[in-house]
């Protein structure tokens, strides 16, 4: 089998983030006020969220 996209099989959206930046934005943050920004309006896009193309369930890999 190869590893190349095939036509039929949809590649599914992906999200990374790194914790290198602790919990701030979180907490509020003035700091992290893009990043924030960034999480709020562009993950909905990628992922598709209310569309009949969002995803019905996500992966979640971690070290911890």
């Amino acid at each position: 089998m190869s590893l190349a996209h095939q036509p039929d099989m949809p590649i599914a959206p992906v999200i990374a983030l790194s914790h290198g930046g602790g919990p701030l934005p979180l907490l509020g943050d003035k700091n992290h006020d893009a990043i924030v920004s960034s999480l709020r309006n562009k993950v909905p896009q990628i992922l598709r969220l209310g569309t009949s193309s969002a995803p019905k369930a996500m992966v979640l890999v971690t070290a911890h």
